[in-house]
């Protein structure tokens, strides 16, 4: 039988992953940029970002995994929580920015050119983190999803990487 702790972990977590696959963006009309980054060991955070005119519109979701694990996953703390429903810890921030402040991250986004993955991977995977890109405009939209980034794609790790450091700026 499964853990006490487990359970309560499991639930929470399945939870805060919705959450923050959800984000918090609802028109779906206007331009946007959206990158989930889900670590095994770290906080999941979801940086969606909406282009209106000049203006960007920015909104992070981000669950605090390493402050929940350490309440719930520890046995004699997760016994304050025996019968009671737990909510994950969210933090959600929004904000406005220029258009000028992601003009490095649209001109990448502009000359990518990211062949299709078809072939088997064979690759050992070490860093724990599934990463989630979205670009587009109301139905056309490209999602690219890893979790090991083949040679291929690196022009999609750099776009990742500028993403994950905004988000930073931002938080």
């Amino acid at each position: 039988m499964e853990s006490l702790e487990r359970t309560i972990w499991n639930n929470v977590s399945q939870k805060a992953q919705e959450y923050v696959r959800k984000g918090q963006i609802q028109n779906s009309y206007l331009p946007r940029i959206e990158l989930l980054v889900e670590p095994t060991f770290d906080n999941p955070i979801f940086l969606q970002l909406e282009i209106k005119g000049e203006q960007v519109h920015w909104y992070h979701t981000t669950w605090l995994k390493t402050l929940d694990s350490i309440k719930l996953l520890n046995p004699v703390e997760s016994l304050k929580y025996v019968g009671k429903e737990i909510a994950p810890t969210m933090v959600y921030a929004k904000g406005e920015i220029g258009l000028e402040v992601i003009a490095p991250i649209l001109a990448r986004i502009r000359g990518l050119v990211v062949p299709p993955k078809i072939d088997k991977v064979g690759a050992i995977v070490l860093d724990g983190v599934y990463y989630t890109l979205t670009i587009g405009v109301e139905s056309m939209q490209t999602t690219y999803k890893w979790h090991y980034l083949p040679d291929e794609w690196l022009a999609l790790g750099k776009i990742a990487d500028m993403l994950i450091a905004l988000y930073k700026e931002l938080s």
